[in-house]
């Protein structure tokens, strides 16, 4: 039943409000009646506040029109005033931060991302009003579910600027703009520059969907393309996912069921090796306060020779593990 939930305090207010209602009624004026007894009153002279008080009230009295001339410009004025008010629904932050979001694409190594993102410094460096810049260069994730694989990813970089104080420096739009601009001539990265007060990124998002990928890109750039010459806009950024690598695997039924093999343990043996295996199945190394896990899985170079992942050995049921390039097309 609704408001059920809430019937216990609906009846204490009611009561309460019952029982002050009797108080004040009839319990506080017989009380007023017996036990009070009248006191003579002694008119105490007015302080200095009320004195002046009282000279400005008979002051605005006789004297009506310039009151209401007085009063009417200071309403005009504050009329006046309140255009000077911001307007927008959330007007643009102040803080002497910021942020710049790096990212290549998926085959890039850390060494590609550190020297992208070391000439991305020295452009924001070179912005008046950046007082320094710290480069993080990396990012891992962890859902913290005990189940879920560890993933990071080395082709993302992140710079937190800090600027000078508001009164050294341009308006932290102006300097965004500009490292917006100096950030064109970077090559090979896309860049996503500004960060709101909550901390997340700056500025206007929209999505674009559809069932043909290929029109939904096409119109996704015309989109981009028309944005970009409008003289507001600092930068405009697509966050469609760059394209991965991927590996399709074929089981072969025939030669599977043949020598004891499942899909599961095939897809186990390649996920193990390309990206290492779950959290909670993985072996730890114990400190002091800590356990770190370790993952093993193939190097790079590895990962990206076909002959290396048919070679590997998937187990079997019925007999010896069994190689990968045996029971694939």
């Amino acid at each position: 039943m609704w408001g059920s939930f809430f019937s216990q305090f609906g009846w204490t207010a009611v009561i309460a409000i019952f029982i002050s209602l009797l108080v004040a009624r009839l319990l506080t004026p017989m009380m007023a009646a017996y036990i009070l007894r009248p006191s003579i009153h002694t008119q105490k002279p007015a302080g200095k506040l009320m004195t002046a008080y009282l000279q400005m009230v008979a002051w605005t009295l006789k004297h009506r029109t310039m009151t209401v001339a007085f009063v009417s410009g200071f309403f005009i004025t504050s009329l006046m005033l309140a255009s000077f008010l911001p307007s927008a629904f959330i007007p643009p932050d102040e803080m002497n931060q910021t942020q710049v979001s790096i990212e290549l694409t998926p085959d890039a190594t850390f060494d590609d991302t550190l020297r992208i993102a070391q000439m991305a410094v020295n452009k924001v460096k070179a912005v008046k009003g950046v007082e320094s810049v710290l480069l993080t260069v990396g990012s891992s994730h962890s859902s913290g579910d005990p189940s879920s694989m560890r993933s990071g990813s080395v082709n993302t970089a992140k710079l937190d600027v800090k600027l000078s104080d508001r009164t050294l420096r341009a308006s932290k739009v102006d300097i965004e703009s500009q490292i917006n601009q100096a950030l064109l001539t970077v090559p090979a990265a896309r860049f996503n520059v500004g960060m709101s007060a909550g901390g997340g990124e700056a500025g206007y998002v929209f999505s674009i969907t559809g069932a043909d990928a290929k029109k939904l890109d096409a119109t996704a750039h015309e989109i981009i393309r028309q944005i970009r010459v409008l003289p507001m806009v600092a930068s405009v950024i697509n966050n469609n996912a760059f394209p991965r690598p991927e590996l399709s695997v074929i089981p072969n039924e025939l030669s599977m069921a043949d020598k004891g093999v499942t899909t599961a343990d095939l897809v186990n043996t390649l996920r193990v090796a390309t990206q290492g295996d779950y959290d909670n199945a993985l072996p730890k190394l114990s400190l002091d306060t800590r356990q770190v896990p370790i993952v093993t899985r193939l190097s790079h170079e590895d990962k990206q020779s076909l002959t290396t992942l048919s070679n590997l050995y998937v187990p079997s049921s019925k007999a010896m593990p069994v190689q990968i390039k045996d029971v694939v097309s």
